[in-house]
């Protein structure tokens, strides 16, 4: 593009910016006009050559006289021919032009663009999408029929107000390190923390290919939702990183920013999976937020507090469950039960030796395959999270020999039970309730707010807990291939 067409567009655009959206024709530029941060679109026409040569020149416009715009916002900007396949030439930030690939004349969802106006465009290496509220007044055209045609957004600016959420696309984790350690902290998930994520990634993803993506809204990330891509023999899945292997997943931010992230992250990468399962999505309404179908509930105990002693929790509960559990724990500690907590990198492998093996003498060949069989995983993220603050690993011994380990994390104001092992020869003297309890008793005494038993409803959890906000698994399918997964996964869930 030649240098004098461009800087003569941009001081037409600047000249006609307050006068509302509309069009300016200045010689071959056809440029559109927004009160807005600007988007300079230029399509020059070349009748000598017996076509119409689109190249597109994107570049935020600032206001004129140093004035703010009167909103700060973000613009896309999709400049397809109509009726047959282009090229468009798209300046990066560097100022380099780049072909963005040809811009297919394939029929659209239509369904989906009606129901969330969504224009999904291919430019550089990745999707953009882009919701319209309201549509520009040169959509006209296909607002009248209640779709967008690639040809109606010709020297289109797509704007998005400030207050509106837009999507990103991280390469890395590392592109968005600091706010994604902010949003985990302030959610209290340590299944979502930069160090689950990175150390799943890095030794449990197998074939799995990450799709990360930031929400923005005023320019801030309020959410990131962390997906990866499966390929198997027939169907391609969308999943949550770290699927399996976490007690609850979901977008990470706030709440009220996550459903609608997430639906912008699953419309941005649509073309790349038959199935979408979200599983252990916290609380309940997330197939009426994301349009899904529900797969299956389970439940997620938690004891709320804090407390300040121990006394207090216990006379919440039953006289039978106070008296059983003092009894059985005199008994045992009389037997020579003796608990300590693992606190430096030396006494760490033997305990998880000892988790490990206790755990597959317990369940034998139906032991979890997230957690026996992503054993190298789970030694590594223990290791990063001693050394953080947050592992809670409890080993209880009987005359020397270690007969139980409990497994947690302590995360911001809350303590995760994660997993558990016991001597199975000693289910009699009900060892589990006694590791359970006193590892409750000592999350409450360093401050915890709400100690999470994990996802499941057995007995001992529901006898503890004080609540039960839940856990539910979602789907969305596309095609054929994507409704047979998803009846297959709501089959097994029962």
């Amino acid at each position: 593009m030649e240098p004098a067409v461009v800087r003569v567009a941009e001081r037409k655009a600047r000249q006609h910016w307050e006068k509302g959206p509309h069009r300016v024709d200045y010689g071959r530029v056809d440029l559109v006009v927004a009160p807005a941060a600007l988007v300079l679109v230029v399509r020059v026409r070349e009748p000598h050559r017996g076509r119409t040569e689109v190249r597109a020149r994107g570049r935020i416009l600032g206001a004129p006289g140093r004035r703010r715009f009167p909103s700060r916002t973000k613009a896309a900007l999709a400049v397809p021919l109509a009726g047959r396949r282009s090229r468009a030439r798209i300046s990066s930030e560097d100022g380099q032009d780049r072909h963005p690939g040809a811009v297919s004349d394939r029929v659209r969802d239509r369904r989906t663009e009606r129901e969330h106006r969504i224009v999904h465009v291919r430019r550089h290496d990745h999707d953009v999408a882009v919701e319209l509220r309201p549509p520009a007044e040169e959509t006209q055209p296909a607002k009248s029929t209640g779709r967008l045609r690639p040809g109606d957004l010709h020297g289109m600016i797509m704007t998005v107000t400030e207050d509106q959420l837009t999507l990103e696309t991280l390469g890395s984790i590392g592109e968005a390190r600091a706010g994604w350690m902010s949003l985990a902290a302030a959610s209290g998930n340590p299944f979502a923390s930069v160090e689950w994520c990175e150390a799943w990634l890095e030794h449990a993803a197998a074939a799995a290919r990450p799709r990360l993506f930031a929400a923005l809204r005023h320019g801030e990330p309020v959410a990131i939702v962390p997906l990866v891509i499966l390929h198997g023999r027939y169907v391609r899945k969308s999943r949550f990183l770290g699927y399996g292997a976490a007690n609850e997943l979901g977008p990470i931010g706030a709440s009220d920013s996550g459903p609608e992230a997430l639906r912008l992250a699953l419309d941005a990468t649509r073309r790349e999976w038959d199935v979408f399962h979200g599983e252990t999505l916290p609380g309940s309404g997330w197939p009426e937020r994301l349009g899904a179908t529900l797969v299956g509930h389970e439940g997620s105990p938690v004891v709320t507090g804090p407390w300040s002693s121990w006394d207090d929790y216990l006379a919440t509960r039953s006289h039978n469950f106070r008296s059983e559990l003092r009894r059985k724990e005199r008994r045992l500690v009389e037997g020579g039960l003796v608990a300590r907590t693992i606190s430096d990198q030396q006494g760490l492998e033997p305990a998880l030796d000892a988790l490990f093996q206790l755990h597959r003498r317990r369940w034998g060949e139906e032991a979890s395959p997230f957690f026996a069989g992503l054993e190298t995983f789970h030694r590594a993220f223990a290791k990063v999270a001693l050394e953080r603050g947050w592992l809670r690993l409890r080993v209880f011994e009987l005359n020397g020999r270690i007969v139980a380990v409990t497994h947690g994390f302590r995360f911001g104001e809350s303590e995760w039970s994660y997993q558990f092992g016991r001597d199975p020869g000693l289910d009699h003297s009900s060892l589990g309730l006694i590791a359970s309890a006193q590892a409750i008793r000592e999350a409450f005494a360093e401050g915890a707010r709400d100690f999470k038993l994990g996802p499941g409803r057995q007995d001992y959890k529901l006898r503890f807990a004080t609540g039960d906000p839940g856990l539910e698994t979602v789907g969305i399918a596309r095609g054929l291939r994507g409704r047979a997964s998803l009846i297959s996964a709501k089959r097994r869930a029962g």
